[in-house]
Parts: structure tokens; C-alpha cells; sequence
């Protein structure tokens, strides 16, 4: 069975939407990050209204590596099975969550990286956590995949020790996971 796409017309509205928020925002008429959120919302919406379950094995989560403590010596962005699951920051909770599901895990350091992982797996669905700006233009570039995306926490400013809620992250694979 093919995995769905979203619809092109909705894809393309999206992208509409998008630049035409970023006008707003650089005549200083829409708030900042506006655009991306619109996406995310957009997307999220459309993605959850497909009303389907996704097999585990064709489900990517894709985190950013500010996720990671800054001081942490592991390298996890090419293998998050590096974590020692520690508790120093949310990465070996998500680490554990992907596997108590069968979802793949993968820790990206940026935009190139996250579309290239795409390309090479070709997943049904793309669950993926970042900041509002980065995740916004990455869900652009995953269109017409279907793809969920979670706004990380940034306590410590933008890219720097940032973390996210597992149970948002659980609570949408409830939603989309087969059992």
C-alpha cells in the first residue's frame, strides 16, 4: 500500500501562505517566526486529518542537536545509540520513547542534513522536534511528506541546551502509530 501524500493544492497554499506572512512580517505588519508557525499549524492539521496509522518502521523522528547538554562528551549526531541515556538532558528520553515505539531516531545538526536523511529513507511520516524558524522551513521542505512537528523549549536562548516534552512527542505517536 502507497503511503499518502498531503494533496498538492494544500502544499502549494501553504508556501503561498508562508511567503506572503514573511512579507507581512519584513513590512513589520505580522510578528516574527508568524510564517513558520502557520506552517507548523498547517501542516500538523492536515497531516492529522489524514486520519491514518503509520507502520513504526516507515516513521522517522527527526531532533535537533541543541537537545543535547553542551557539555556532554558524546557524539550522538551521526548515532544517537551514543547517549548513555544519562538524564542531563531529554535526548535519552526520546532516545528510549523511539524505541519503546520502533520509530527510528535521528539527531540532525541543520537543514541539510535532515532533508538528505529524508531522501535516503524515504519515510511515510516525519515526526520532527526544532524551533519554530527551523522547523517551520524544514516541514516546507519535507512537503508533500506528511510530517508532525513539536516547537522545542529554548530556556537558554535559540540552539543552546533546548529541550522539548516527551509527551507531546508520545502523545502524537498515539495518534499515528499502528499497534
Amino acid at each position: 500500500m502507497n503511503e499518502p501524500l498531503l494533496p498538492r493544492l494544500f502544499c502549494l497554499g501553504v508556501r503561498g501562505r508562508f511567503l506572503f506572512i514573511k512579507l507581512l512580517e519584513a513590512l513589520k505588519l505580522a510578528q516574527p517566526e508568524a510564517a513558520e508557525l502557520s506552517v507548523i499549524a498547517s501542516v500538523n492539521r492536515k497531516t492529522l486529518g489524514l486520519k491514518r496509522r503509520f507502520s513504526p518502521d516507515r516513521v522517522l523522528l527527526l531532533l535537533p542537536h541543541c537537545l543535547q547538554f553542551h557539555e556532554c562528551p558524546r557524539r550522538i549526531t551521526f548515532d544517537i545509540k551514543n547517549c548513555v541515556r544519562c538524564g542531563g538532558c531529554v535526548v535519552g528520553a526520546l532516545s528510549g520513547l523511539a524505541c519503546e515505539m520502533g520509530v527510528e531516531a535521528r539527531v540532525t545538526t541543520g537543514g541539510t542534513l535532515a532533508r538528505r536523511l529524508l531522501r535516503e529513507k524515504t519515510p511515510g511520516l516525519v515526526v520532527a522536534v526544532a524551533c519554530p524558524r527551523d522547523l517551520g522551513q524544514g516541514l516546507l521542505d519535507a512537503l508533500p511528506l506528511p510530517a508532525l512537528g513539536v516547537i522545542n523549549a529554548r530556556p537558554n536562548g535559540d540552539c543552546f541546551d533546548t529541550t522539548v516534552s516527551t509527551e507531546k512527542v508520545r502523545g502524537l505517536f498515539d495518534l499515528v502509530l499502528q499497534r
